[in-house]
């Protein structure tokens, strides 16, 4: 005879399998077959760089292209740019943004590299007066589409 007890365990997870230990044997296996293909792809692409690692980026097979969203990138930045002189912020924010190019992890694309084929991310301004080092900080937002 199994008992459940129920003083320790919140109503609504009565219903919920996987926290009463049921889980479904083919989406485990799905899930250790997809995690087997992302160490795969990571072990085949990693590349140690100037004392750094890189790692290409996965693509799923059939994805539809990603669009370039440079107008809406630009129209971000114009935004955030407004926002930074309003608080008075922009060159703490420029600050991070030129070490990030001195550490290789940005780079700037010439004008004519623009009309080739990429992906541009949108990015914003996380805030934290309390942090010791990095008061503000850019903080890329792939969410949008």
């Amino acid at each position: 005879m199994a008992t459940l007890c129920l003083q320790n365990f919140e109503i609504p997870n009565i219903w919920d399998l996987e926290k009463l230990g049921i889980v479904d044997p083919t989406e485990q296996k799905a899930t250790k077959l997809l995690e087997d293909v992302i160490l795969t792809h990571f072990q085949e692409t990693v590349k140690k760089i100037d004392n750094r690692y890189e790692v290409a980026l996965p693509c799923l097979a059939g994805h539809p292209p990603v669009y370039d969203m440079y107008d809406v990138a630009e129209s971000r930045l114009h935004s955030v740019t407004k926002h930074l002189l309003k608080e008075n912020i922009s060159e703490a924010y420029n600050d991070v943004l030129r070490q990030w190019q001195r550490d290789g992890i940005t780079e700037t694309i010439s004008e004519d590299e623009i009309s080739n084929p990429g992906h541009y991310l949108q990015r914003k301004p996380v805030i934290k007066p309390s942090s010791a080092t990095t008061k503000v900080r850019p903080v890329f937002d792939a969410s949008f589409k």
